[in-house]
């Protein structure tokens, strides 16, 4: 484990780190912790299939598997808790698949408590299938820079213009070996 301790010896602050750096201010006989490298972070995904039902009702994106947790981390399915404060860069990428005969549209975008973000939508087209037995695939993918308050808690929420477009998971495949393909990756990690 990772450890930094400060120690005040006659008036002069000494910093002892192992294994990390910490950026720290000193004034007089106050030391300040600017800069820590024990930032939040989580890594997520989803293996399964989300096909909408209805066009006119939004999806939160589930997630199933926690890759990595440093205090972020996953409830109700899809939420993402943010139990420490401070800024967040969010990726995420979905694997997405139409089997319908037309193009068709498909919406991401954020909640922040159960609250749309504004600004935060993103407006994808997913090709016509080519042909009854093969789907149209697309994956997508952006990331944000948000603000957390403790405790706070985000959603991606998706809807789409046809029932026919869900979020695919694949299993691996042979003839090349290829590994396996979740729906959805998410990472957030605290930048500052």
């Amino acid at each position: 484990m990772s450890e930094t301790s400060i120690v005040v010896v006659e008036n002069n602050p000494v910093i002892t780190t192992v294994n990390n750096a910490v950026n720290v201010a000193i004034t007089e006989n106050t030391v300040e912790v600017v800069d820590a490298p024990f930032k939040k972070y989580g890594a997520f995904e989803f293996n399964g299939r989300q096909q909408i039902a209805d066009t006119t009702a939004v999806y939160a994106m589930p997630l199933d598997t926690t890759d990595f947790s440093g205090d972020v981390y996953i409830s109700n399915t899809s939420r993402i808790n943010f139990p420490t404060a401070g800024l967040y860069n969010i990726q995420w990428s979905g694997q997405f698949q139409n089997t319908s005969n037309s193009i068709e549209n498909i919406y991401v975008w954020l909640r922040i408590n159960g609250v749309d973000v504004p600004g935060s939508t993103g407006f994808i087209s997913i090709n016509a299938r080519k042909s009854a037995t093969e789907v149209a695939h697309n994956i997508i993918g952006w990331n944000y820079f948000l603000r957390f308050t403790p405790n706070q808690y985000a959603e991606l929420v998706w809807s789409a213009t046809n029932t026919t477009v869900s979020l695919e998971s694949y299993s691996a495949l042979t003839n090349p070996i290829r590994p396996s393909t979740a729906a959805i990756i998410l990472t957030a990690q605290q930048v500052a």
